[in-house]
């Protein structure tokens, strides 16, 4: 396969994925409209409007914040819970700078940026979960 081909696929599968994987709100009560249909007026008001409430289930959050990046099972003495958490990526950023020559005078300076997707994950928003209910959720970009 020529090269230039084969990148220009590559560009496009990563397109295609990247609007696969972005969800909307829209587009998440879509896929579930006849259980969205289902709620009173005052959850949808929330759900349209990318809130949750304490009571919501998995669900109604699911539909208003999309999938959670994490999932995590905590259990204390006396309860077992579930803890959902969004983050974002936040990048890695490297600079580098190199010299080169050899015996005869020629000299090559070379500099370079490299940003990543992969810097490290910054939380930003969780969800608690106690039989099958939200019990307490917190924007962690807020604070």
């Amino acid at each position: 396969m020529h090269p230039a081909l084969r990148s220009a696929l590559v560009a496009l599968g990563v397109a295609a994925f990247a609007l696969v994987a972005c969800s909307t709100i829209g587009s998440r009560i879509k896929a579930n409209q006849a259980l969205f249909d289902s709620y009173p007026p005052e959850v949808q008001d929330k759900i349209l409007a990318g809130q949750i409430a304490v009571g919501f289930t998995p669900e109604m959050v699911e539909m208003a914040w999309g999938e959670p990046y994490r999932k995590d099972q905590v259990t204390g003495e006396d309860y077992a819970a579930e803890v959902w958490t969004w983050s974002r990526s936040v990048p890695g950023i490297g600079i580098g700078m190199g010299t080169g020559g050899y015996y005869g005078g020629n000299v090559g300076i070379g500099t370079g940026v490299l940003v990543g997707d992969e810097g490290h994950r910054e939380d930003r928003a969780q969800v608690e979960f106690r039989n099958g209910k939200v019990v307490t959720f917190r924007n962690l970009k807020d604070e």
